[in-house]
């Protein structure tokens, strides 16, 4: 077995010095939500449900690349975390199924000193259908009764209320 011995010069010394403070690295987060908005309030509202399974994006000072993405939870939590401090640009793509283009589903969150930070909800809504015959309702019951004839080719529409769909 050999041992190895430090041999310093006779005339040197070896000093301590005491080392600066360093601040930790200490990395941040963002959370945040994506929910059903029943009431078209572009806000998340009491009752409106959280959706999972809809992918969030994260991009470093707006640039054009996610760095990162993550799916939200069944309950419409989602959270990126290990972030450096920094201003990110969090975005919500109008997910398949649902419709969220005409909201502002994009924004920036900064995180500083470490700390987590909370991203606004982000809505989304489903697209419903309305479907029917349309008929001369001769007796004016509301109902289609037998001999009450559909009509050809008629042009219907929906007008766009704000109504509360129940749950």
């Amino acid at each position: 077995m050999y041992r190895h011995r430090l041999v310093l010069p006779r005339k040197s010394r070896v000093v301590a010095e005491p080392l600066e403070p360093r601040r930790l690295l200490s990395t941040g987060s963002i959370s945040g939500v994506v929910f059903l908005d029943r009431s078209g309030a572009n806000a998340f509202l009491t009752g409106d449900p959280g959706v999972g399974g809809i992918t969030v994006s994260l991009e470093r000072n707006a640039s054009s690349d996610p760095i990162i993405s993550t799916t939200s939870a069944l309950d419409g939590s989602f959270t990126f975390s290990g972030l450096a401090d920094g201003s990110y640009y969090l975005h919500l793509p109008p997910p398949v199924g649902y419709d969220g283009q005409d909201y502002n589903n994009s924004q920036n969150v900064d995180v500083v000193n470490g700390q987590g930070a909370t991203a606004h909800s982000m809505g989304v809504w489903k697209y419903g259908s309305v479907s029917g015959t349309i008929f001369n309702d001769v007796n004016g019951n509301g109902i289609r009764d037998t001999g009450e004839e559909g009509l050809g080719t008629v042009i219907a529409g929906v007008e766009p209320h704000n109504v509360t769909l129940p749950p």
